[in-house]
């Protein structure tokens, strides 16, 4: 089997598509996996750096007016055509968008070459990209059940947000966590998040003077990284600081609280760790999905949310502090956290991968 895997602009596109490939592989050994995305983006060292096969896309954004529309249009039609060029090179028999404005040149790219293309939508409000391109897709593949009402019936199938094996094991082979004190994991994203950094800033400020009993873990995002440790100098008692690292896991191991952004990565990873927090939408996402990501996960009963504005350390604290205090209902939030966690869907998304490649290949020979 040949898959040509689109996508990307942040850790929540291209970490996702890094898992699906993953399985795949792990399934069909012998697969050929090739990735398309922006040449200036992330995406482009993250897959290479992998060593899969990459394919730069030209692409414009989905949505917008003017000029600027007419530009991002022209971009898109160049992107059809190094999406074309890049199918006569790989030849796939099938291609995964997983998200970000590059998916959208490679998925019309599909409909002009008659290429079968699957879509895999992260969030509960699908985004413009996928929005657009869900009406010619073959099938998709859901991160949060919710975001079926937004495309066409029959077409789609929940199996929750991929996620890397190295993650997944370590979730699933957790035991007791390590160190005495109760760690608040702070997560920003991979971008990370100037306002949540603040607010860290503050709380582990509160935590020192009171000499409370918790210890942060604190993922600042890498261009704001120098600015927050250098306001954690003195604090090394109760804070450890990192810019970003993909290999989550490790920090997840240690936390028993969170406090983060609610994108559809960030969620799926801490409830398939099992670890109950507040979750802070950004409040300029694009048609306002973090915040329905957070209702969402705050229906399944794990995680309370907080708007930015409405972020206050004492509260927070005092949440935790209960917490803290009442081990039955921590052990609860922890149970609901994972019931509702999909882990394996990067398996599931690799199955059905290869099983209609392998359908289609058998339809084709008994036509002949």
């Amino acid at each position: 089997m040949k898959i040509l895997i689109a996508g990307g602009g942040t850790g929540g596109h291209v970490f996702p598509a890094l898992a699906i490939a993953e399985a795949i592989r792990m399934v069909m050994p012998e697969s050929s996996i090739a990735f398309a995305g922006r040449r200036e983006g992330m995406e482009r060292d993250v897959f290479t750096s992998h060593g899969f096969e990459y394919f730069s896309v030209r692409t414009g954004q989905v949505k917008g007016k003017g000029l600027r529309a007419l530009l991002s249009g022209l971009n898109i039609l160049l992107g059809v055509l190094d999406s074309l060029a890049a199918f006569r090179k790989f030849r796939p028999d099938v291609v995964l968008g997983v998200g970000g404005y590059v998916s959208v040149p490679v998925c019309l790219a599909c409909v002009l070459a008659r290429i079968p293309f699957f879509l895999h939508e992260q969030n509960t409000i699908p985004g413009g990209a996928n929005r657009m391109m869900g009406r010619f897709a073959d099938r998709i593949f859901l991160g949060f059940e919710k975001a079926a009402e937004y495309f066409p019936e029959g077409k789609t199938i929940y199996v929750g947000n991929p996620l890397r094996y190295s993650l997944v094991h370590r979730a699933v082979s957790q035991g007791k966590r390590n160190g005495e004190s109760d760690t608040i994991l702070v997560v920003g994203g991979s971008q990370g998040a100037v306002a949540l950094n603040d607010f860290a800033i503050e709380l582990v400020r509160i935590i020192k003077e009171r000499g409370l009993p918790f210890r942060v873990i604190h993922q600042t995002g890498r261009r704001d990284y120098e600015r927050v440790r250098v306001n954690y100098v003195g604090f090394e008692d109760v804070v450890t600081i990192f810019p970003f690292d993909d290999e989550m896991e490790k920090w997840y191991d240690r936390a028993h609280f969170s406090i983060s952004r609610a994108g559809a990565l960030t969620i799926s990873e801490l409830m398939t760790f099992g670890i109950p927090g507040i979750l802070v939408p950004y409040p300029y996402a694009a048609d306002d999905h973090q915040e329905a990501n957070a209702r969402e996960a705050e229906r399944m009963g794990c995680y309370a949310v907080v708007r930015q504005e409405e972020l206050d350390p004492e509260e927070v604290l005092g949440f935790f502090t209960s917490l803290a205090e009442d081990a039955e209902t921590y052990r609860q939030c922890r149970v609901k956290a994972r019931k509702n966690a999909r882990p394996f869907a990067a398996d599931e998304i690799a199955w059905q991968c290869i099983n209609y490649v392998t359908e289609r290949k058998r339809g084709v020979q008994k036509g002949h």
